[in-house]
């Protein structure tokens, strides 16, 4: 803040570093617990992969493929 005329810049810094103190990534937790990651699967009654979903490998990482890149094929 530049003009603090309501004089909240030293309890909204407070605020944002309680957050950031202890800011858990709801994912991370998923992904560290079998029991929660069971939940997240293709199908329900079977563990295989779902045949439908290509994946792109882009700078490192893999995302789902576009339209067209599905379209044109690898």
């Amino acid at each position: 803040m530049i003009h603090d005329r309501l004089r909240i810049a030293a309890e909204l810094e407070a605020d944002m570093g309680r957050h950031v103190a202890t800011y858990e990534c709801e994912w991370r937790g998923v992904l560290s617990d079998p029991l929660k990651l069971a939940h997240f699967r293709s199908f329900v009654n079977s563990d295989e992969p779902d045949p439908s979903l290509v994946y792109v490998r882009e700078r490192g990482q893999k995302r789902p493929a576009t339209a067209h890149e599905l379209a044109v094929g690898p």
